[in-house]
């Protein structure tokens, strides 16, 4: 029997707006918000996932702002979680979109003190609670 943990990848966009960050409402099972973006599909590269996912969640392409990206380790549930985040912005209007079984409800931007209060209600998805700190600092929220 294995004791070895999984290492989940996931590839995240940010996007900045008068010191605010967007993030998207989804609902999974449990309702947060969180930074848009997911996990690649089988032999994906990067930078694909990173187009699909905007397109998915915020329904629009995006350009991307940054052509080397920032990395983020955390612990979820036991395994290792890498976030791989790009800088980018959205090339048309934002759109409400439906992917698979989850649910985007909505888009907003947040200021660092309304990241901090999703944060303390629990609310905010923990991958990017996690990273709160570090990611105000290269933000500059």
């Amino acid at each position: 029997m294995s004791n070895r943990s999984a290492v989940y990848f996931s590839v995240r966009g940010l996007v900045k707006q008068n010191n605010k960050i967007l993030l998207i409402h989804e609902r999974g099972g449990k309702e947060h918000w969180e930074t848009p973006g997911g996990s690649l599909k089988p032999k994906e590269p990067v930078i694909q996932t990173l187009h699909r996912e905007m397109i998915e969640e915020l329904g629009t392409d995006v350009k991307v702002l940054n052509k080397m990206p920032f990395f983020f380790h955390t612990q979820y549930k036991g395994n290792s979680v890498l976030l791989c985040y790009f800088f980018v912005k959205p090339l048309g209007k934002l759109k409400i979109t439906k992917k698979g079984s989850e649910e985007v409800l909505a888009h907003k931007y947040f200021s660092k003190k309304e990241l901090l209060a999703l944060k303390k209600s629990k609310k905010l998805m923990i991958f990017d609670a996690e990273c709160l700190n570090q990611l105000s600092k290269i933000l500059n929220i």
